[in-house]
């Protein structure tokens, strides 16, 4: 038997059960391109012109995602399905780019 119980609000808006689930620290561990699916919390969201960007947050880490979505709020419970990328920044000389997923529709 399954239970929830507290005093805070349940947010599950686009968390749907997703196969071979990745944490985002094993994620951010690789460089090289890879379709992924995890899950999270969302803690930030910055639209773009024809897109936005959201932060979500699991038990090990945090990862940016670029999407389409246009329905996104913070504190949403978010299940993720796309493809790793890295944006390579460089400063003074050294990469401190990052990996990021693109969410597939």
């Amino acid at each position: 038997m399954l239970g929830l119980s507290g005093c805070g609000k349940l947010q599950i808006s686009n968390l749907r059960l997703l196969p071979n689930l990745t944490s985002i620290r094993e994620i951010k561990a690789k460089h090289e391109p890879a379709t992924v699916s995890l899950q999270g919390k969302v803690i930030n969201v910055v639209p773009l012109i024809q897109q936005q960007v959201y932060q979500v947050q699991d038990s090990t880490e945090t990862i940016w995602v670029l999407t389409h979505r246009s329905n996104l709020r913070v504190e949403d419970q978010v299940s993720v399905e796309g493809k790793t990328r890295y944006q390579s920044i460089s400063i003074g000389g050294k990469d401190v780019g990052e990996v990021y997923v693109e969410e597939e529709n």
